[in-house]
């Protein structure tokens, strides 16, 4: 899931840091975060982190380790940084700079967002929480101001590289959590443990401020 927040266009003359419309601005930044196999061109990682996290798939034998160990499936979490050029564009890092992306989590299954937000025309006591991956909860988040943000919750899940259990604990495991020998059918004999992080993330964008 991508969760971008876009500020309004300001007026002529303002800058980051003005007060507009009684309210302190600050800069966006454009991260994406996202469960996948990451690559430079796409992800804006180096080279050498691909090649670490990239199974080296060589002979027949080591595939089948491989499909064994399930890093045949593995993906991982990703953080990039994007600048608004019309379209996203990966950050270009200056000399001496990391590069845009990075692996935050290794062996990353699952990663979900929720919003909590005070709604335009509403009591300022009244927040709503909105689910990211429920598409109609999605849009509300999208069309929202970023100062009307008042916390995000997010939920990361890992799981183990080796098996160590014979019953899949997914209910309906996707091919992700399914990854010891199987497919998304769910026809693997081991599976992984899947270990849960909830954050929850408070934002100081309401306090005091009547918007």
């Amino acid at each position: 899931m991508v969760i971008t927040l876009a500020a309004p266009p300001l007026a002529d003359g303002m800058v980051c840091g003005d007060w507009v419309s009684g309210g302190l601005i600050n800069p966006v930044n454009i991260v994406r975060y996202q469960i996948g196999k990451p690559t430079p061109a796409l992800d804006g990682i180096s080279p050498a982190t691909q090649d670490l996290v990239t199974p080296q798939t060589g002979d027949a034998q080591l595939n089948s380790i491989l499909l064994q160990t399930g890093d045949q499936y593995r993906t991982e979490l990703i953080r990039s940084e994007f600048v608004d050029t019309g379209a996203l564009t990966l950050m270009a890092p200056a000399a001496n700079m990391p590069p845009a992306g990075e692996v935050v989590t290794q062996y990353a299954v699952d990663l979900k967002f929720s919003a909590s937000v005070r709604p335009v025309g509403t009591n300022p006591s009244s927040i709503t929480r909105l689910d990211g991956d429920v598409p109609a909860q999605a849009a509300i988040i999208a069309a929202t101001p970023p100062q009307r943000f008042v916390g995000l919750t997010v939920r990361l899940s890992t799981r183990t590289r080796v098996p160590d259990q014979k019953t899949s604990l997914v209910t309906n495991p996707r091919a992700r959590f399914d990854v010891f020998g199987g497919n998304a059918a769910g026809t693997s004999s081991h599976f992984a443990r899947v270990r849960t992080l909830v954050q929850e993330v408070s934002l100081a964008n309401l306090g005091g401020i009547s918007w």
